[in-house]
């Protein structure tokens, strides 16, 4: 490639050598590790069931998709939030419906399951802005069916899936003050639910 505009040349290497020092003084400074944070914490992965969830009419694998909120002071982790699962459904239904307005339609269930999760944890390890960390917690599903949504009086069926007690090994690349994202294992002990790898990102406003 030949540059017609050597200032342009000038520009790029110039950047090249600040972006070269910025990198290097992220991996050394101890702040960007934020060790002390508030934040949105969002995760999405794929789920795997055991086999049995098959006599539900649904997959063994689902979508997963994970909203919460963690603290973290020092190297000690908390969090809370909702679970939302997505089922591959085999067994589906359709319903005619009626809107507020008078309109009618044939509509399509999905099944789906949400449920409520607590976990805590440590940071364990550090190596430049990677962060390794280890969490424990419980899932309790609220609720798991198959229904169309935003109707009130349309058919239901339950759908019978159970989660509980899991680990959480994750590794956390800490891009500023702000912003962390990485990649998670989330292994579960008893229930329908095994394991869950993710990619997830954290943010505060």
């Amino acid at each position: 490639m030949k540059f017609n505009h050597p200032s342009l040349l000038l520009t790029l290497v110039v950047s090249f050598f600040t972006l070269n020092t910025n990198a290097q003084e992220l991996a050394t400074d101890p702040e960007t590790f934020a060790d002390s944070y508030s934040r949105m914490v969002v995760s999405l992965g794929s789920v795997s069931m055991d086999s049995s969830v098959k006599n539900e009419g649904i997959s063994d694998s689902a979508f997963g998709l994970k909203l919460g909120w963690e603290i973290k002071e020092q190297d000690f982790i908390y969090g809370f939030g909702i679970h939302s699962y997505m089922y591959d459904d085999a067994h589906s239904f359709s319903q005619q419906v009626e809107s507020t307005w008078g309109s009618r339609s044939t509509e399509e269930s999905d099944a789906s399951g949400l449920a409520l999760f607590g976990e805590l944890g440590m940071s364990v390890a550090r190596a430049n802005n990677l962060d390794f960390q280890v969490l424990a917690g419980i899932e309790l599903m609220l609720v798991s069916d198959r229904s169309i949504a935003y109707c009130s009086d349309c058919y239901s069926q339950d759908i019978d899936v159970n989660s509980g007690l899991y680990v959480l090994p994750r590794v956390a690349l800490h891009a500023n003050e702000s912003f962390t994202l990485g990649v998670q294992y989330q292994h579960f002990f008893g229930g329908d639910l095994q394991s869950i790898p993710s990619a997830w990102i954290q943010f505060s406003f």
